[in-house]
Order: C-alpha cells, then sequence, then structure tokens
C-alpha cells in the first residue's frame, strides 16, 4: 500500500473492491482489475497444466479473460 491517507482508511464491515478510495490519487482500479484477472489466468493455466487441458465450462471465461487483459495469444496458443 503506497504511503497515503488509505492507510488509514476504514474497511471493516465494508466490501473491499480496490486498494485505494475513489479520492485517492492512486486509485486505479482499472489497473488492480487487470492483476487479479491476470492471477486467475494463471491459475487456470497452472491447473490445466496438471489436467487434460482447460475445462470446458472454463474455456468461454478463460478466452474472455485473455482478451480483456491483451493475452489473446495465449487463447491462440492452446488452441492450435
Amino acid at each position: 500500500m503506497s504511503d497515503c491517507e488509505c492507510k488509514t482508511w476504514c474497511r471493516e464491515g465494508g466490501l473491499l473492491l480496490t486498494e485505494h478510495h475513489p479520492r485517492c490519487k492512486h486509485y486505479a482500479p482499472e489497473a488492480e482489475a487487470r492483476k487479479v484477472i491476470e492471477h486467475l489466468i494463471a491459475g487456470i493455466e497452472s491447473w490445466a497444466h496438471d489436467e487434460d487441458g482447460i475445462h470446458p465450462g472454463c474455456w468461454e471465461a478463460y478466452q474472455k479473460a485473455c482478451v480483456f487483459v491483451w493475452q489473446l495469444h495465449k487463447v491462440n496458443e492452446v488452441t492450435k
């Protein structure tokens, strides 16, 4: 967490969507969402390596996530 007023921002009992509140100069919800999506993609890929590839029930969500964070090349590699 950056050195800002968000260090003391009350978080208990509330829904935490971002590290910084909207008035903070460090507020970057798109960047934070991208990190979460990239970690989910990595987790799906790690799990896929232990199994027979990406589960069909997850395939569409995986494709959309890759496109969302500009990692379409990963989808193309898997489908070859």
